[in-house]
């Protein structure tokens, strides 16, 4: 989805596309011009990282995502200096998306499938370098002293405690461009059943204004829960609080299933062993974004089958698909679990993931 608007920088696209489609049709190209690119880094700018590690006595580091590229000249930094690197794959989905721009001495993953993926995708790096830790992404929903109490959640956010409450959690502007038209169709849908309630979750990676005029038009049956977080000038920059939480575990424990453009809050309420929608039908209008190309991203290939989550094909099929899980949540996307246990690691369930990864960065 990138258009660059200057001439240096469209050509620099250019380039970088012929490359990549060069390069791409063998794997040892692809290394070769990784080795390449990590040799013209800024010899000035690996001597000052150089010169900080030894300065603060640093004797391991450990990296949160693995796609930072200028953290690059840090790792190899280290390299020379024989300071261990651990670098965490920060979520389920990042492996096929994109390469590597970091290189460690450890990396962690998720899960035997995930491990699975990086013999895939980088066959060149040693089994025993993968370790798999599970995530503690998901563990304070097991901490029911985070979850307030329906009534006092209700008071202090404007619900009404005696409805059924649905989670809408928002994507981000890149992955769902589109998310305010189907909170629209999904509200609208709605407007006439007195039993139902809405939550608007919006990604802590948009703060943007584009919900606007949706959450204006149906004040009564929709109402906004933003994510508690510091809002900084990037969407990288935006940094959850503790007080999130305590929200989005109340949350999942209280509203009887999410609804979401493909997203690991899928995940989320399967912890708390609740049903999802991923939503999965086009809209008329829209040319330039499919949510069929969404939902055919490799890391949904993970799922055991279609029925761990519950798919809405159509704008007319709101109604009664909620109608529906609400009478009888148990029928509806059973699998859940499996997927979940797949993506997470069933074999490490016996203990905590922090735990384990605390371990790991001590020894």
């Amino acid at each position: 989805n990138f258009k660059p608007k200057s001439l240096k920088t469209k050509l620099l696209l250019k380039l970088a596309q012929a490359i990549g489609k060069h390069c791409s049709s063998k794997y040892k190209s692809i290394l070769l011009l990784e080795a390449l690119a990590r040799k013209n880094w800024n010899r000035k700018v690996i001597e000052y990282y150089i010169n900080e590690l030894q300065a603060q006595k640093i004797t391991k580091i450990v990296i949160t995502h693995q796609r930072v590229s200028n953290l690059m000249p840090l790792c190899l930094a280290a390299m020379e200096l024989n300071i261990e690197v651990i670098t965490v794959i920060y979520s389920w989905d990042n492996l096929p998306k994109a390469r590597l721009n970091v290189v460690a001495d450890k990396y962690l993953v998720w899960s035997d499938y995930m491990k699975q993926e990086m013999k895939i995708y980088y066959p060149e790096i040693p089994e025993e370098k993968v370790i798999v830790t599970g995530t503690p992404q998901f563990e304070f929903y097991s901490n029911l002293k985070l979850v307030v109490r329906r009534k006092t959640f209700a008071q202090q956010y404007g619900l009404d405690e005696t409805k059924n409450w649905i989670l809408y959690s928002g994507g981000d502007l890149l992955t769902s461009p589109y998310d305010q038209v189907y909170l629209y169709d999904l509200v609208s849908s709605l407007e006439e059943e007195q039993n139902i309630q809405i939550i608007f979750r919006r990604s802590p990676a948009d703060f943007s204004n584009r919900f606007d005029d949706v959450l204006q038009k149906f004040k009564v049956n929709l109402v906004s829960i933003d994510p508690i977080c510091k809002v900084g000038n990037h969407w990288s920059k935006n940094i959850s609080s503790k007080d999130d939480l305590s929200l989005l575990s109340s949350l999942a424990h209280h509203c009887v299933l999410a609804i979401n453009v493909g997203s690991t809050i899928a995940h989320d309420f399967a912890n708390v062993d609740k049903p999802s929608i991923y939503i999965n039908y086009e809209l008329d209008s829209i040319k330039d974004w499919s949510i069929h190309v969404i939902n055919s991203f490799q890391h949904f290939r993970s799922m055991p089958s279609k029925d761990a989550v519950v798919w809405v094909n159509n704008r007319h099929e709101w109604l009664n698909t909620i109608l529906r899980i609400i009478d009888n949540p148990s029928d509806y996307a059973k699998d859940r679990l499996i997927w979940y246990r797949i993506i997470n690691n069933a074999g490490l369930h016996d203990k905590k993931p922090s735990n384990v990864i605390s371990n790991l960065l001590l020894n």
